[in-house]
């Protein structure tokens, strides 16, 4: 009776360990969705930064 139990649990176990781990797949993907859209944002934010300071340094020379 001992092993079935053991062996119920264990299995119970087994159902929650791979729910968990679906649930952290879900996430990953979810997360990695935003990366690309992240990094362009962040790319455009340093290049306008940077067309600022050229248009900065332009009126500065040319003043």
């Amino acid at each position: 009776m001992d092993i079935l139990k053991a062996q119920a649990d264990l299995d119970k176990l087994h159902a929650e360990t791979m729910r968990l781990l679906d649930d952290v797949q879900k996430t990953r993907r979810a997360e990695q969705r935003w990366a690309p859209i992240l990094t362009a944002s962040a790319f455009l934010a340093v290049g306008t930064g940077f067309a600022a300071v050229c248009v900065q340094f332009a009126k500065l020379f040319l003043h």
